[in-house]
């Protein structure tokens, strides 16, 4: 598994009336990496991680924008994009299950068809839209 991270996206946001283009300052971003049981985590302030359970545990990050008044944004392309490997060995602490806090919670190993390829994770750039007041 090889891991990817984003060290410019320029996202393009189709309005109503035309497009808008944003770069997106993933450059400025400052993460560590900590050993916690044999397993590396990658800590990113702000951030938070959306993997599935057992799947690599891999920070995200979100950015607001304000549009022009009265306009929507009806999907993001993400139009240019450069990747950076992040250098050394790691095996990403796996996401774990999600349990209630009351609740005992037992470790959630790794899933090995992601963990045990040479394929890049995330295989996809991620993006969300949300619009509205």
């Amino acid at each position: 598994m090889v891991i990817r991270r984003y060290s410019l996206l320029t996202f393009l946001l189709p309005l109503v009336c035309g497009a808008l283009v944003f770069d997106v300052p993933v450059h400025n971003l400052q993460y560590t990496i900590e050993v916690a049981g044999g397993y590396h985590r990658i800590n990113l302030p702000g951030s938070f991680s959306i993997a599935e359970p057992g799947y690599p545990e891999l920070p995200v990050t979100t950015y607001s924008y304000v549009l022009p008044y009265q306009t929507h944004c009806v999907h993001v392309d993400v139009i240019d994009a450069v990747w950076e490997e992040i250098p050394g060995e790691h095996t990403i602490y796996p996401q774990q299950l999600l349990v209630p806090m009351y609740e005992e919670r037992g470790f959630t190993p790794p899933d090995l068809d992601v963990y045990e390829t040479n394929r890049f994770y995330p295989v996809h750039t991620l993006a969300h839209v949300a619009s509205g007041t």
